[in-house]
């Protein structure tokens, strides 16, 4: 899937209408050009622009190719999305749980027929109604790709790195839904993402991000890809085939979870599967392709070990810093008492082996946690430190839904393999490697000074708006695995530093050499996660929308949620007093 089933669930903060920047905002359309050196984008959810787990135009104008194109004057068309994929689950900046049961009704009504069809019966004919949910964002009209004006960035959220070569159009990727080689949160997701990115927001496909990219011709690639062959354990608990990509083709073996009944079974891919080497440097690999049908350079990055995430927090210590608020039933804020709260590490049900607490650095999702008490009902502090009890008397977690530290190391394992591949393809002289391994791994262990004018601002690998006691801050945002705006500034400079030290010296490379920094500082004191802190009400009609398992949507197929929300002990506009919102919804810029 992409990098973050349960990160996409999280709604979108209220943003300002332009997003911020420290050079003039890249224009899509007025100012769109065909200028020498043509650059383009390919990835997932990390270069498509993804914060708080949806994807939309003020985030896309933020993500790090935006931010280099117009450092660099070069004129690029972003395929910008009105509204957000998928929806998000707020009204203007209040959060409104009348809303938030409305939408997902709308998307069991409208998507749960399809992820059945494609569960028990076979590949659907009609896929509009995904296009129909409530609030689903669509391709801006005045940024389609044309002759006069053709799109630069092709990167779409939640791909994997075969996705970037193989999917031509939706329908591929529904093949890979029909055999369960991805999960269905997809189909509110990567599907739209497919329809409204690759395919121009038409019905048509028109081929795959490499294909689009090598029709251009262009002179840069800036390529980012393959997070999503990794991450997916921190979001779903699982480790196989299908969740950490195999180095080579094979048959997949991985775990199913029943789309009704939730019952989990062991299953194999009908045909090997294009493994993590072949998918990049295979003889039809993305990178071999490139560089045999273009002339172009590129600038490959490679991957953040798991432990640079922090969606995960460890079981048996605080919560930590939680960069927004945590309100109860009748209106209390607990975010303080949350964020020292110690995360039970009991086992619930039968343990690996017969434990019955988990070993130290045992991790689990964020989202995950918070969804175990908005399932309690918790109406009011006694209540909640009832259930705080309950929990570490039995377990809040089972095996499936942790990562122990012999899973955490195997994932990490696996992404050193990558890396390793990466390298590999990175001896050619026209691919740059740009080590973001190193890059994230040093942030979190010893922190980073942003550039700019002004008072030192330092930030580590936290959520921006959730410095520590120390007053670092961090570059992710709220869904705790994409970069805000302050992290896409980072990464731009990173990128940018080095195209110059590589490239700067061509004529045809120039304007990046001349090309000022990114003012770090001014992004950060921009940067709409530093404001007054959303809110996420703990109510049981949210729980659901913070499972990490996006199938969660579906799951009341068989019997639909109830229109009318139970009624709050407070209204949540004066409890909020406007404040934002914070809620999830959904499945995943990599």
């Amino acid at each position: 899937m992409l990098i973050a089933n349960a990160a996409a669930n999280i709604a979108p903060l209220p943003t300002p209408a332009a997003a911020p920047h420290a050079v003039a905002p890249v224009e899509p359309v007025d100012s769109v050009c065909l200028q020498k050196p043509v650059m383009v984008a390919l990835g997932d959810s990390l270069t498509a622009g993804t914060q708080d787990g949806v994807q939309s135009a003020d985030r896309q104008m933020a993500c790090y190719f935006a931010l280099i194109a117009g450092a660099a004057g070069i004129g690029v068309n972003l395929p910008l999305i009105n509204g957000s994929v998928p929806p998000g689950f707020w009204t203007g900046t209040v959060f409104d749980v009348r809303h938030v049961v409305a939408l997902r009704q709308d998307m069991v009504k409208k998507v749960g027929p399809i992820a059945a069809m494609l569960e028990y019966v076979g590949t659907p004919d009609d896929l509009s109604p995904v296009w129909k949910i409530d609030g689903m964002g669509k391709r801006d009209p005045a940024t389609r790709d044309t002759a006069e004006r053709p799109q630069h960035n092709f990167a779409v959220a939640g791909y994997e790195l075969r996705h970037l070569n193989d999917v031509r159009s939706m329908w591929d990727y529904v093949r890979e839904l029909r055999e369960s080689l991805d999960e269905k949160g997809g189909l509110v997701m990567e599907l739209p993402g497919t329809r409204e990115i690759l395919q121009n927001g038409e019905d048509a496909g028109r081929g795959s991000q490499v294909d689009q990219a090598i029709r251009l011709q262009p002179d840069l690639v800036l390529f980012w890809g393959g997070a999503n062959d990794a991450l997916v354990p921190a979001f779903d608990g699982v480790i196989d085939d299908r969740t950490l990509t195999p180095i080579v083709d094979q048959v997949w073996d991985f775990w199913h979870k029943d789309l009704l009944t939730n019952k989990w079974s062991r299953r194999q891919s009908d045909h090997p599967m294009k493994g993590f080497y072949s998918a990049l440097s295979g003889q039809q690999g993305a990178i071999t392709r490139l560089l045999r049908e273009t002339k172009a350079e590129i600038m490959l990055m490679n991957l953040p070990n798991i432990a640079a995430v922090p969606f995960l927090r460890e079981l048996g210590r605080p919560m930590g810093p939680l960069p927004f608020r945590v309100i109860l039933q009748d209106g209390t804020d607990v975010t303080e008492q949350l964020e020292r709260y110690v995360i039970p590490d009991a086992v619930n049900g039968e343990g690996k082996e017969g434990r019955t607490q988990f070993p130290p650095g045992t991790k689990v999702g964020l989202t995950n946690l918070l969804g175990k008490l908005a399932a309690s009902n918790i109406q009011n502090v006694a209540q909640m430190h009832e259930e705080m009890r309950r929990l570490e008397a039995e377990g809040a977690f089972d095996e499936w839904e942790v990562l122990d530290s012999d899973e955490i190391e195997r994932v990490d394992d696996r992404i050193d393999e990558f890396n390793q591949v990466i390298a590999r393809a990175a001896r050619n002289p026209r691919v740059h490697l740009v080590d973001m391994h190193a890059v994230m791994n040093d942030m979190r262990d010893n922190g980073r000074d942003l550039r700019g004018a002004g008072p030192p601002v330092r930030v580590t690998t936290r959520m921006t708006g959730a410095a520590g006691s120390d007053g670092v801050d961090g570059i992710f945002s709220y869904d705790g695995v994409h970069p805000s705006n302050t992290g896409h500034a980072v990464v731009a400079n990173i990128v940018l530093d080095k195209i110059k030290q590589d490239l700067g010296s061509r004529d045809k490379f120039r304007v990046f050499k001349d090309a000022p920094p990114i003012d770090e500082k001014v992004v950060y004191n921009s940067d709409p996660h530093r404001g007054e802190r959303p809110a996420l009400i703990l109510i049981p009609d949210v729980a659901p929308l913070l499972a990490p398992d996006p199938q969660g949507m579906f799951t009341s197929i068989r019997k639909p949620p109830d229109v009318q929300a139970a009624p709050l002990a407070f209204d949540p506009v004066s409890a909020l007093d406007g404040g934002g919102l914070f809620a999830q919804g959904g499945a995943q810029c990599p």
